[in-house]
């Protein structure tokens, strides 16, 4: 009589091989930081490929569901909605495929990426080195343009580098969010941090070269949650030197901390706060104007938007949006999108708080904050190359162990011995 064995059912089980899907996922989330250049270089294609490969993961059954889903169910729905209702302003077709395109992405994506990070141990390592590789490369690249070097045939805008990024601003906010995953990953130990300290210095010098204001204050936002962390005589000894710095800064410059800065970031200031006679359509008073622009629209037809594809989205000028994404969805969305913004907000930012509270990790909850912070002051929309980092960092949050919890090798061990012993034929035991 032939040996009888313990039969289990199959399970899928976490391997640190990336399969085919997994590569694609990786490459779709390092190419974020130059995006924007491969969109203007390539095909307006490259925006969608996220969209694409999540419903590719989709029928494929490599998802997984992640925290807050039936929210992020309502959201997309409302959002759709939105597109629906607001496309009789403008072009239905477009404004339906604009909101059914942006619902996939927050609805799909988070699913087969979560998968990802569950399936694969490495994924996550691997994604975020590469991914910080493409940005420091850009940053590097942004650099070189203040020397006037022309890089893919971009360079320097009015002394403002875009990098590999296309634009500063896209520039900006992702050397912010490299710097707080940099510093995470210093704080940790987690690799070596001459590597992390040369890269740092490299973002930090690419975020001031680019002058952009909404990322500089996105990275004080990000930081705040490093703060958070630290002991109350760390925190004490945190506001005596930034205290000092100040007063001594003050002293330095005679009471002007704009001739500190650099010379570009120096206008920079002077032209968003008006003191400059060049002034820009970046400007905080332009800004204010635009909030105005769709206020008064909103109080006169709070429920149907313009519309949200771009035939309608200018202001004060067709190419001038309104730089607040809640704002901008009510504005182009009407009431439904507005909701579906809140909905996700709240969604994202239940995420990051509670993977402060119970895990180690610092940067996700960072990067959500740091770019939900940047998009009340840009023109931050449904552009995957805004979102997929949050969506990546929502998903190592969902994965994350708490604090405590001890997911060591030896429980892995345990766990490999035990499946070992279940699979061995009875007459040997």
């Amino acid at each position: 009589m032939p040996p009888t064995t313990l039969v289990r059912p199959a399970r899928k089980q976490r391997t640190d091989r990336l399969g085919l899907d997994s590569w694609l996922w990786v490459v779709v989330v390092a190419i974020t930081p130059i995006q924007q250049l491969i969109f203007a270089l390539v095909s307006y294609q490259v925006r969608i490929a996220p969209v694409v490969l999540a419903l590719v993961s989709l029928l494929l059954g490599r998802v997984s569901r992640p925290r807050m889903q039936g929210v992020l169910i309502a959201a997309a729905a409302m959002i759709v909605l939105g597109g629906l209702s607001s496309g009789q302003n403008s072009n239905l077709t477009e404004s339906t495929t604009v909101a059914v395109t942006f619902a996939l992405l927050v609805t799909v994506a988070p699913a087969a990426i979560l998968f990802q990070t569950r399936r694969h141990p490495s994924f996550v390592r691997i994604t975020v080195t590469l991914t910080l590789v493409v940005q420091t490369a850009s940053a590097a690249a942004g650099i070189a343009q203040l020397g006037g070097i022309a890089i893919f045939g971009v360079i320097a805008r009015e002394g403002r580098v875009n990098g590999l990024a296309y634009h500063p601003n896209v520039l900006g906010i992702m050397s912010t969010l490299a710097i707080l995953v940099l510093l995470d990953l210093l704080r940790r130990k987690a690799a070596r941090p001459f590597l992390l300290v040369c890269a740092l210095g490299i973002n930090v010098v690419a975020l001031l070269a680019t002058a952009s204001l909404s990322s500089l204050i996105t990275l004080l936002v990000g930081l705040l949650f490093f703060f958070v962390r630290l002991s109350t005589t760390a925190k004490m000894l945190s506001f005596l030197i930034a205290a000092v710095s100040l007063l001594v800064s003050l002293w330095v410059a005679n009471g002007d901390l704009s001739v500190l800065l650099p010379e570009a970031f120096a206008s920079r200031v002077q032209q968003v706060t008006g003191a400059s006679a060049e002034g820009g359509v970046a400007s905080l008073l332009v800004r204010f104007q635009t909030y105005e622009w769709a206020w008064n629209y909103i109080t006169a037809d709070p429920w149907v938007g313009v519309g949200m594809d771009a035939l309608n989205q200018g202001t004060l000028t067709p190419s001038l949006v309104v730089h607040n994404y809640i704002l901008r969805g009510w504005y182009q969305g009407g009431i439904f999108l507005l909701m579906g913004f809140i909905l996700i907000t709240i969604s994202l930012l239940v995420v990051a708080m509670n993977g402060m509270r119970k895990t180690n990790l610092i940067a996700p909850s960072a990067v959500i904050g740091a770019v939900l912070a940047f998009g009340m002051t840009s023109a931050f929309y449904t552009q995957s190359h805004y979102w997929i980092p949050i969506l990546v960092a929502a998903a190592v949050l969902n994965d994350a162990s708490p604090v405590g919890q001890k997911t060591t090798a030896k429980e892995r061990h345990v766990a490999r011995m035990a499946r070992r012993w279940a699979n061995r034929p009875l007459s040997s035991l």
